[in-house]
């Protein structure tokens, strides 16, 4: 069964960014994929891809979808810095989380795929 959890990662300018943890039920170190959401940089959320991440997590691979300011809210850079703010804020959560962080990666789409790449 897999656990699903909002944690609010990082406020800032009175925004809450949200990370979705999905955590697959797994023994051992578990293998994660970092998602970043697509939207032209002003629409979308850390749900957009969440049947992908659910049928990923149900095949033994964890996902970490991040929100991020969008373009309404901040202004270019933001978005890249709450997204790079986010995967250290993960990579900090490594241990608690059961990442095994040889097989940590990133998936990204539209706009979220240019803040991975």
């Amino acid at each position: 069964m897999t656990t699903i959890d909002d944690v609010a990662y990082r406020t800032i300018d009175g925004i809450t960014l949200l990370a979705r943890l999905y955590r697959p039920d797994t023994d051992g170190p578990i293998k994660w994929m970092i998602d970043v959401h697509g939207g032209a940089w002003g629409s979308g959320d850390r749900l957009n891809n969440a049947v992908i991440h659910a049928d990923l997590a149900a095949h033994g691979v964890g996902v970490c979808a991040l929100d991020f300011r969008l373009s309404d809210e901040a202004q270019y850079p933001a978005m890249v810095d709450d997204v790079s703010y986010g995967i250290r804020w993960f990579k900090a959560q490594a241990k608690t989380l059961d990442v095994e962080m040889s097989m940590l990666g990133a998936l990204g789409s539209s706009s979220g795929a240019q803040q991975m790449g």
